[in-house]
């Protein structure tokens, strides 16, 4: 017995010792095909299997490492027909293998690492595309998958036998390459994914997106079992990081923050939100606006998508307090905040705006001397187009007295040929009387907006001013704008009265053509303008002060209608003036305006009594009160000076001129005025003067001589010759005085004697005396009723 338990025992010593050399022989057998056999197969033939049957071209994978606790991955690469890559650098799973057990995990994956993965996406021509993923191929083969009828139902309780559970994912290094119509931005990502539970019915993931060194961050919680989804977002960016991917060159922050939640159900995705952005912009900025403050906002969103019928509606509202701003030299700021909401409708693949309203009110804009003022702007939508729509809108400019009244616009987005904006001016005003209105309309060709319209006024019913504009946005920089006027020749049917719009002029009344053509242009962010203005065949009455101007024609053109200021050489010209018995001829002005307070002439002359009268250059200032200048006189009829300065009666006749100054003086409170002036015949010339009636030359004004020099001066002028004359003049109070030195001789005997004993001349009718080399002296007084009456007039209307 003892034999054979010894036996026995050497046995089953031997077999114990073969079963534990089988069981490590086959351990390292399955060791050496776990370790040099299962990663070649896998990289070689189940993945590319697997990758071809979901449409990819070419899949690589090197298998670093399969362990019992872990597995190293690494270049992963899927290439698609174009030659696009998506790559992921290092694929690492941390794992924990268990025996099934009633029911439970098989495999407890710790953690899923994947690093440096690199997946380009791009947008191009309306199309989406992802780089190494054949999108077209993925689907196809997800249809086909879809189709196909399962071999037999798993019982639920089965599905979850022997099941991996997946504890965390964690991306490291990612990068999320954009393209978007070939402006590239790479966001770098990093992310943690958790599931609450082993069913992944409850997962938390935090996400941070760095693009160019800015952070956003993103955390999600999402509840299968109850379709809940929770989203926040934080952010503050630098904007000028984001230069390569908006075109633009901003400078500043933009902080912006969003909550939302969703509701997710076989049936319907029901969503909600609320977000709150905060832009500040640097005074330094390259853009062409320059914001006052940080521009604020908050938005509101709800969104409802009913699978069944596949019918999607949307509401978004939101407000922000107005932006102010400054671009190009123009200010705008607003009272009333900007308030929007948007309603979309339709099905999921051909979604509409419903509805769209857009508000914001009292604005209030500066540029170029002029304020524009709008009580309300609004955006909504009506008969099946968006149009953009104001009323009650105003535009002065203080310092020309110019305004315009109910102005009121509507703009269909985008305003065409079919259905085009309108605008309109109900009243034109210079010094609040209405001389204008006006109506226009707007269209879109192409990136240009087009204007056109008419403008009319009461002044002139029959006439019609023409416009039409230009204006061309420009992306991150000012935009150019041309606008273009003109009125073709018009004359009156009748003359206009004056004093209706300026009632200083009383009676006053014109005519003439007119014509006139201009343009304002902004360029390269420069803004200029221009006016050019033709007037023929002028007439001016003013019959309560006896004057009449006729053939009148001006030349006008401003190179700058803001600061109303021309270049040189501007032309007036009067062909008559006609003041009481003055009458003035060919007058001619050529001349500058400087600005809105100063005005030069450059040069002035006109023609009296036969002669020539002209002033050399005059600097005008608004802010004197009194002007000076000097009238320069060449080849003026003595005779004919007198007639019309009312000092000699009708049918006195002469040949003689003189020459000399005339200073003349303007003073606000005086009106016109002769300073002393000095007219003097030219040497060596004898000349001749007939004095019809001179009794009323010496008589009439208060001449100072004694009654036989009165009798002997009147004798002589009938018919006198001269060498020399001296004509002196100046005003005084409401009279012109005047003083005349003759040197000369009668004509033919004068029936005058000498007396001895008084020593003088005396009147004998009986005496025919020839008389030489006498000196008549006259001084004498004129009123002057309508230089007076003028200067009345004139002082009114200044």
């Amino acid at each position: 017995m003892g034999k054979k338990a010894r036996l026995f025992r050497r046995i089953l010593l031997i077999l114990l010792f073969l079963i534990v050399l089988l069981l490590l022989a086959g351990t390292a057998a399955g060791l050496i095909a776990w370790h040099w056999y299962l990663p070649d197969w896998l990289a070689t033939r189940l993945v590319p299997q697997l990758g071809r049957s979901f449409g990819q071209e070419k899949i690589e994978l090197k298998i670093r490492r399969i362990g019992l606790t872990g597995a190293d991955l690494e270049g992963f690469r899927l290439t698609d027909a174009e030659g696009g890559i998506l790559s992921v650098d290092s694929i690492r799973a941390d794992y924990a293998p268990r025996l099934p057990r009633d029911g439970k995990e098989m495999l407890r994956v710790e953690n899923l690492t994947l690093s440096g993965a690199e997946i380009g996406v791009r947008w191009s021509n309306g199309k989406f595309a992802l780089s190494g993923v054949s999108l077209d191929r993925l689907q196809q083969a997800l249809a086909q998958s879809a189709e196909k009828p399962e071999a037999a139902t798993v019982p639920p309780e089965e599905k979850s036998a022997g099941q991996v559970i997946i504890r965390r994912i964690t991306l490291r290094e990612m990068r999320l390459r954009l393209d978007y119509e070939g402006r590239v931005l790479l966001i770098p990502i990093e992310a943690v994914i958790t599931p609450q539970d082993p069913a992944w019915n409850k997962i938390e993931a935090q996400l941070t997106l760095s693009p160019r060194g800015q952070n956003l961050y993103l955390q999600l919680d999402f509840d299968r079992t109850t379709g809940k989804l929770t989203a926040k977002t934080r952010t503050k960016l630098r904007l000028e990081a984001l230069t390569g991917l908006t075109g633009i060159h901003p400078e500043g922050t933009l902080k912006f923050d969003l909550d939302l939640s969703a509701g997710i159900t076989s049936d319907q995705i029901e969503l909600a939100g609320f977000s709150h952005f905060m832009l500040d912009l640097t005074k330094d900025t390259t853009l062409p606006l320059h914001f006052e403050r940080p521009i604020t906002g908050e938005q509101r969103f709800s969104l409802r998508w009913n699978k069944q019928d596949n019918l999607v509606s949307a509401v978004a509202s939101g407000s922000l307090p107005f932006p102010a701003f400054t671009a190009s030299g123009v200010n705008v700021a607003a009272e009333a905040p900007i308030e929007w909401k948007l309603s979309l409708a339709g099905s999921a693949d051909a979604i509409r705006i419903a509805d769209a309203e857009l508000t914001t009110g009292k604005i209030t804009s500066e540029a170029y001397g002029c304020t524009l003022k709008a009580p309300l702007l609004r955006l909504y939508r009506a008969g099946g187009l968006f149009l953009l729509s104001g009323s009650g809108i105003t535009i002065d400019n203080a310092a020309q007295k110019l305004a315009m009244r109910e102005i009121a616009f509507t703009l269909p987005l985008p305003p065409t040929e079919t259905n085009p904006g309108t605008l309109t001016a109900g009243s034109i005003q210079l010094d609040r009387s209405k001389i204008g209105s006006v109506s226009s309309t707007i269209q879109l060709r192409g990136r240009d907006f087009l204007l056109a319209g008419t403008c009319r006024s009461p002044l002139a019913p029959k006439a019609q001013l023409n416009f039409r504009g230009t204006f061309e946005p420009k992306s991150g920089a000012t935009p150019e704008m041309l606008f273009e006027f003109n009125l073709p020749t018009y004359t009156p049917d009748k003359p206009l009265r004056l004093g209706n719009y300026v009632p200083s002029l009383g009676d006053a009344a014109a005519n003439a053509s007119l014509s006139l053509g201009g343009a304002v242009r902004l360029e390269n962010g420069k803004l200029t303008t221009g006016l050019q203005v033709m007037l023929r065949n002028g007439f001016f009455r003013m019959p309560d002060s006896d004057l009449e101007l006729s053939g009148l024609s001006l030349d006008l053109r401003f190179d700058d209608l803001f600061k109303l200021t021309t270049p040189p050489a501007q032309r007036l010209k009067i062909a008559k003036i006609r003041a009481g018995k003055i009458n003035i001829t060919d007058l001619e002005v050529h001349f500058e305006i400087e600005s809105t307070s100063q005005v030069t002439i450059e040069n002035a002359g006109f023609h009296w009594c036969g002669g020539e009268l002209y002033m050399r250059p005059l600097r005008l200032r608004t802010n004197q009160q009194v002007w000076n200048t000097t009238f320069y006189c060449e080849n003026i009829n003595l005779a004919t000076m007198l007639l019309e300065l009312g000092i000699a009666p009708a049918g006195t006749v002469g040949d003689g001129t003189v020459f000399g100054k005339l200073p003349v003086r303007f003073d606000r409170k005086r009106g016109f005025f002769f300073d002393r002036s000095y007219l003097y015949s030219r040497p060596g010339t004898e000349s001749h003067i007939a004095v019809s009636e001179p009794d009323k030359l010496l008589a009439g004004g208060g001449a100072v001589l004694k009654q036989t020099q009165l009798e002997f001066a009147s004798e002589a002028l009938r018919d006198f010759n001269y060498n020399w004359v001296k004509f002196h003049l100046q005003t005084e109070a409401d009279q012109l005085v005047i003083s005349l030195q003759f040197d000369g001789q009668p004509v033919g005997p004068l029936p005058f004697g000498y007396d001895e004993e008084s020593g003088e001349l005396r009147r004998d009718p009986t005496v025919k005396a020839h008389f030489q080399g006498i000196q008549l002296n006259i001084n004498t007084r004129v009123p002057l009723n309508l230089l007076l009456n003028l200067n009345k007039r004139l002082q009114s209307i200044i």
